[in-house]
């Protein structure tokens, strides 16, 4: 961007915010640093004047340790550099970790063992044991390696970047299997796919090569959407069946009972990546009424930023509305447990520290997790508030 001019030398963030408001000047930020625009307004500051604090964005808390320091400074070398790491990581993958304690079945853990120590029947694998196959992909006639089947034909590439994962899979370049597997697992599966622990990955893994093999012994082709929707299912009904035998009593689970003077609330977000907008959504229950809010908030970067924010406009709402005692209810578990353990969160500082001022000024509170499945009313209010703000932002202009 060059050089600051002489005006703006010891400008400061809070030169960015309206006066009085703890909100930014949108207009000044696109004047001075309108490269930055989207970067900085998805940051939100808190509304309750809490105190300026640093953060180390390499962990999830915000907390600097050597370990996270030492790695970051690896990540920064030169590309040298970067491959001999790589090296060494080969050289010490954690077989345990990222193989056989994952939340997935016990076949489809082998067969990623197998694919990892590439051994499993590809076309290029068949010829080097001298048997006599062309060795080529099926759907785009190059050479069939375990990468090639798994990441980088062109309909592997699509069923990974269309895949319901936060951070979203891109191919800034060619993906090897061995190296990318930790962070393909280390993503989360976005709602509302159902698929509550574990991750995806394997899952998908497991159905792209059982859609080659329908391919090539069957000739019946299985489209994208089948191979997302047949992993997203199986991941499903697998944590479903875990869940059946841990916990047997956790889906007949009682319904919340509240004392007389207490009001139940719930809320939740739906969250669209592109935009990086969302909706939120909240209702309030109370002496057999309820009552249900919803809002738009744009430059939101997370879904969990996106929950944040859903808990922190109903609890305003709430105070303006007056009410004194509240039981707060939400699905997402990261977010009740951050704000229960009065965890710091990256990119929540603000939305968290909000979240705890305005808790104070209510005589009784506290905050619950509840599943996907009994929060649906606050489900829907978000979806539907961020369903009809995409219509409208679609719809042609009028004169």
């Amino acid at each position: 961007m060059g050089p600051a001019p002489e005006t703006l030398i010891n400008l400061t963030v809070s030169d960015l915010l309206l006066p009085d408001r703890n909100e930014w000047d949108i207009a000044k930020i696109h004047q001075i640093l309108p490269f930055e625009e989207q970067r900085i307004l998805a940051i939100k500051p808190s509304l309750t004047g809490a105190p300026d604090k640093l953060s180390w964005l390499s962990t999830d808390t915000g907390e600097y340790s050597t370990k996270t320091g030492y790695a970051a400074v690896l990540s920064s070398r030169s590309t040298e550099a970067g491959e001999a790491r790589a090296t060494a990581e080969r050289s010490t993958f954690d077989w345990r970790k990222n193989v056989w304690k994952l939340q997935t079945t016990p076949k489809i853990k082998l067969f990623i063992w197998k694919t990892l120590h590439g051994a499993i029947p590809t076309g290029e694998a068949l010829r080097s044991r001298g048997i006599n196959v062309d060795g080529l992909c099926k759907r785009c006639k190059l050479p069939e390696s375990i990468d090639h089947l798994l990441f980088q034909c062109s309909y592997a590439r699509q069923v990974w970047t269309s895949a319901p994962v936060y951070p979203s899979i891109e191919y800034s370049g060619s993906i090897e299997l061995r190296s990318s597997w930790p962070d393909l697992c280390s993503k989360k599966t976005l709602p509302p796919t159902g698929v509550s622990i574990g991750a995806l990955a394997p899952w998908i893994v497991w159905q792209l090569w059982l859609a080659r093999n329908k391919l090539v012994f069957e000739d019946k082709i299985i489209t994208i959407e089948e191979v997302l929707s047949k992993a997203v299912a199986s991941a499903r009904e697998w944590i479903t069946s875990q869940d059946h035998l841990t916990q047997p009593t956790r889906l007949i689970a009682p319904p919340t009972m509240l004392q007389a003077d207490y009001v139940l609330l719930r809320t939740d977000a739906a969250w669209n990546e592109s935009l990086n907008l969302a909706g939120l959504g909240w209702m309030t229950k109370r002496q057999g009424r309820e009552s249900s809010f919803s809002s738009i908030a744009q430059h939101v970067a997370t879904p969990l930023a996106a929950e944040g924010l859903a808990l922190r406009e109903a609890l305003l709402k709430c105070r303006d509305m007056g009410l004194s005692k509240i039981r707060c209810e939400s699905d997402s578990a990261i977010l009740i447990k951050a704000i229960n353990a009065n965890s710091p969160l990256v990119g929540l500082y603000g939305i968290l520290a909000d979240i705890n001022s305005i808790a104070s000024s209510f005589d009784s509170i506290s905050f619950n997790w509840i599943s996907r499945e009994r929060n649906g009313k606050a489900d829907g209010l978000a979806k539907n508030v961020l369903s009809s703000e995409l219509a409208v932002m679609a719809a042609p202009n009028t004169v």
